[in-house]
């Protein structure tokens, strides 16, 4: 039984992506918050997922949590992936709970997802906060997939979300930019080069 360990760090560059063995007597306690998939709706086994996903002190049963949790529906449940996506002290919890808040939508939702994009030194959580303002700030997430153009990230992460965001927003501007600005060090990556030959398809 095994769990991923963790993503790339953006300050201390760390790469690759570890995996790590579950030790047996944490094993019955995932499998279980699993099995409750069938039951998430019954408000009791809701509440209690909450609970597991804010405050469980092994982040493998957080992780399972939180992913059952996202799939409900409601204020508390936002509020409560809100909390997880700028607190949790796992990358990969913090994951989860931003793909959750991609289903849902308002203001605060979208700031998270901002926060997140901008501050989160994981890599692949803040790539999966960009997927998210593509799907829900559409007209306002342009300027941070360009900046993430320019941004060395473990298997350039941080590029592709951006190159496939900047695809999926149509926008006619962008292969102008990314051609405007290939002269400094940052964008004469060969990705960014097939990035702006993608866009002027």
């Amino acid at each position: 039984f095994f769990f991923q360990a963790e993503d790339g760090i953006r300050d201390y560059k760390v790469t690759g992506v570890q995996t790590c063995a579950l030790p047996i007597y944490l094993m019955p306690r995932v499998q279980a918050v699993a099995g409750l998939a069938e039951k998430r709706d019954e408000p009791t086994i809701a509440t209690a997922l909450k609970n597991a996903a804010r405050n469980d002190p092994f982040w493998g049963v957080r992780l399972e949590a939180v992913r059952l949790v996202g799939k409900l529906a409601g204020d508390e449940v936002r509020d409560t992936l809100i909390h997880i996506a700028r607190h949790d002290t796992k990358a990969s919890v913090r994951r989860e709970a931003v793909n959750g808040l991609a289903n849902f939508t308002g203001p605060e939702v979208v700031a998270t997802l901002r926060e997140v994009a901008d501050q989160d030194q994981s890599y692949h959580t803040a790539s999966a906060a960009l997927r998210g303002l593509i799907k829900l700030d559409r007209d306002n997430v342009r300027d941070r997939l360009l900046a993430a153009l320019g941004q060395t990230s473990d298997g350039e992460t941080l590029l592709r979300t951006a190159c496939d965001g900047l695809i999926d927003l149509k926008d006619p501007g962008a292969a102008e930019r990314i051609r405007s600005e290939e002269h400094t060090s940052e964008l004469q990556s060969p990705c960014n080069l097939v990035c702006r030959l993608l866009l002027e398809k």
